[in-house]
């Protein structure tokens, strides 16, 4: 959906076999990819991809700070560390969507 977003394209081209740390959120292609595309489009909103390794930086730092999330729960605050310089002091919510039991890779 990022490569769609970054090359403002109206399709959404398919992955094969996505491999990715956020296992709950490897979908190839997404149901509601679309509809996402339009909603940035529309809100003037912003997509990121984000490594592995920045997501599980991301969940780590979390973690240290109480929060505790399975990879896929810390994708969205890696995103927005990833593009903190661009956000010009705009107010950035983050949800952490599942708990660390859920997925304890790497711990």
């Amino acid at each position: 959906m990022v490569d769609a977003w970054e090359s403002k394209e109206k399709v959404i081209i398919p992955v094969n076999d996505p491999q990715t740390i956020a296992t709950a959120i490897a979908c190839g292609d997404p149901i509601d990819g679309l509809g996402a595309l339009k909603a940035l489009k529309e809100t003037n909103g912003m997509a990121v991809s984000v490594s592995d390794e920045e997501v599980l930086e991301a969940r780590d730092f979390m973690g240290k700070h109480g929060i505790f999330v399975e990879p896929s729960g810390a994708v969205a605050y890696a995103g927005a560390r990833r593009i903190t310089e661009r956000l010009d002091k705009k107010i950035v919510v983050c949800m952490g969507t599942g708990h660390g039991l859920k997925d304890m890779c790497g711990i």
